[in-house]
């Protein structure tokens, strides 16, 4: 059975302006005596998308034990993420090292990716992992181009110092 999860939520209007595709909670891994499920919002604008997935631990961790877990939450992520895009059309997916996002409020690691689809298009984003009173996991891609990346890089950017 999966647990109920609050949906994610933002502080600004980072998404006011996208179409909101996707509402869904499952399980999505399990590890020794917790199983982790997630309510995942994905929005859609043009060529773009992004998604928040709300994380729910069952029974609950501690707050000491979550960055135990952040790295096995992060690596499950990126699978997943991989899939995602995958299924978008991605041929190959390439992540960057991890780092912390210097404007969030609250701790955020991000962790850049490029990707190219079957038609050689290049697409850029990132994967995130957003602490507030929750964990979240947020994400999105968008087409690289010279003109785009910078104005896409800032409000996918914007979108992960709103999450709470």
């Amino acid at each position: 059975m999966v647990p109920s999860v609050p949906p994610p939520s933002l502080s600004g209007t980072a998404l006011t302006d996208w179409d909101q595709t996707e509402d869904t909670t499952d399980v999505l891994f399990e590890m020794p005596g917790v199983t982790v499920a997630g309510r995942t919002q994905v929005y859609e604008r043009d060529s773009r998308f992004t998604f928040l997935t709300r994380l729910a631990f069952q029974p609950s961790l501690p707050s000491l034990f979550r960055s135990r877990v952040e790295s096995m939450v992060l690596t499950a992520a990126k699978d997943r993420f991989t899939d995602r895009l995958t299924d978008r059309g991605a041929t190959n997916v390439e992540y960057e090292s991890s780092r912390t996002h210097p404007d969030a409020p609250a701790a955020v690691r991000i962790v850049p990716f490029q990707s190219q689809t079957e038609t050689e298009q290049q697409y850029a984003g990132y994967l995130a992992l957003c602490h507030s009173d929750a964990l979240v996991l947020a994400g999105g891609a968008y087409p690289a181009t010279e003109e785009a990346t910078a104005a896409y890089k800032a409000e996918l950017l914007d979108v992960f110092v709103q999450v709470t």
